[in-house]
Order: structure tokens, then C-alpha cells, then sequence
């Protein structure tokens, strides 16, 4: 008994004052000879009071947090464009919303534009409304899966439905015509 109390205590002297307050800090799961011992070492180096555990935990859970976020971002950046801009429109529902009902209106834009300046074909008008209103129901979508309100939800998948409908229209019309 007396030399494993000693092992203990010699695995105990030669570790930094940090592994020491870590293993103080998880005391619980020590036998009863390895508590003494840490707390002996304790002693010595002048760290026995539980003030230099507390504040060791909290400088523990600080970089804990600190580390976290860090992964956080760098999950973030590692993620697409059009990702990001999803998650963008998700944490902000109104923007999506008013992106995905405006954009019938620039679809419209573009196709008056296209026709005024008599620029392209008709299939090149269709591509290009079907692809404005497949972006407006994306954010449509977004609006649907965000954490706002059940109205704002429930106008945003009826506004996504709306526009695949008359997205999938517009490209059966730019792929097969019904000219």
C-alpha cells in the first residue's frame, strides 16, 4: 500500500500545475490513496483552496467555448455560397419572404426588358423567368424552414408552391414549347 501511495504521489509531482488541477477537478472518480496524494501535492504547490479549482473550471470552460466557436466558424467557411446564403435567408424569414413574392416581379422585369430591347427568343425568356422563379421559390423555402411565425411559414410554402409550379411551366415551355 505504501508504494502504490507512493507512485501516486510521484506521478503527481512531476505534473503541470494545469494536469493537476484538471485531475482536481474530476476528484470524484479518485480512490481514496490517490485523493491524499493530490491533495498533498496540492498543498505543496499552494493550490489546495477552491478558488484556484473554480477558476481553473471556469478558464476550462472558457476555452472550452472559445474552442467551439472556432469550429463553428471554420464549419462556416468551409460551407458553399449558395449554403451561406440559405442559412442567411433562414435566420432571416422576412428577407426570404420578400425576396421569394418579389420575385415574380423581377421575373416580369426581365421578360418585359427582354421583349422591349428585343433581345433573344422566346426560349431564352422562358429559361430565364423559370430560373427567377425557381430562385424565388428557394427562397420560399427558406422562408418555410426558418423559426418565424406559423403565418409567415405558412405564406412562405404557399408562395414556393406557387412559383415551382410556374417555374416547371415556364421550363416545360423553354425545353418541349407550346408555340
Amino acid at each position: 500500500m505504501a508504494t502504490d501511495q507512493q507512485g501516486i504521489s510521484d506521478r503527481y509531482v512531476v505534473m503541470s500545475n494545469d494536469d493537476l488541477l484538471r485531475v482536481a477537478a474530476d476528484r470524484d472518480h479518485l480512490t481514496t490513496p490517490a485523493r491524499e496524494a493530490l491533495a498533498e501535492e496540492l498543498r505543496k504547490r499552494s493550490l489546495d483552496s477552491p478558488d484556484a479549482i473554480a477558476k481553473y473550471e471556469r478558464e476550462r470552460n472558457q476555452q472550452i467555448k472559445q474552442e467551439e466557436e472556432l469550429d463553428a466558424a471554420v464549419r462556416w467557411s468551409k460551407r458553399s455560397r449558395l449554403q451561406r446564403i440559405f442559412g442567411y435567408l433562414k435566420q432571416h424569414p422576412l428577407v426570404a419572404l420578400l425576396a421569394s413574392v418579389g420575385s415574380p416581379g423581377f421575373a416580369f422585369l426581365i421578360g418585359y426588358g427582354m421583349v422591349t430591347l428585343r433581345i433573344g427568343g422566346p426560349r431564352i425568356l422562358d429559361s430565364l423567368v423559370s430560373l427567377t422563379l425557381a430562385l424565388g421559390g428557394v427562397c420560399g423555402i427558406a422562408t418555410w424552414r426558418s423559426s418565424a411565425r406559423l403565418p409567415i411559414r405558412i405564406l412562405g410554402s404557399l408562395v414556393t408552391l406557387g412559383e415551382f409550379f410556374y417555374a416547371f411551366v415556364f421550363l416545360f415551355a423553354a425545353t418541349i414549347g407550346f408555340r
